[in-house]
């Protein structure tokens, strides 16, 4: 299995809270099937970030019908609670006025 940007054995020292992650999902289904043959069946699963991953891929318009299911476990609901819990545990920055200042940066 793959390990998503800056995760696992990946390279990357940053993350995209699944956003531009999803796109290489799909890279990687596309992959399988070139490997494994139009009759294949996939899963898309992830837990945690990557669980967040998935239901983004799962909105992906034009995924290939060999995508069957998507299995997500313990994925963020809101992007922006993950970047202050994020913030304040992994970095020990405040959230405030951190968080929005990033959230208008990507709006």
């Amino acid at each position: 299995l793959p390990d998503a940007r800056g995760h696992g054995d990946s390279q990357g020292n940053y993350i995209g809270y699944g956003w531009p992650d999803r796109l290489d999902y799909v890279k990687w289904i596309k992959r399988v099937i070139r490997h494994n043959g139009a009759n294949s069946e996939i899963a898309v699963f992830g837990t945690s970030m990557g669980g967040a991953t998935t239901m983004m891929v799962s909105g992906v318009k034009g995924l290939p019908r060999q995508v069957k299911a998507f299995v997500e476990d313990c994925g963020y609901t809101d992007v922006y609670s993950e970047i202050a819990y994020q913030a304040k545990e992994m970095y020990h920055l405040p959230t405030f006025p951190l968080v929005d200042i990033v959230r208008g940066i990507n709006h």
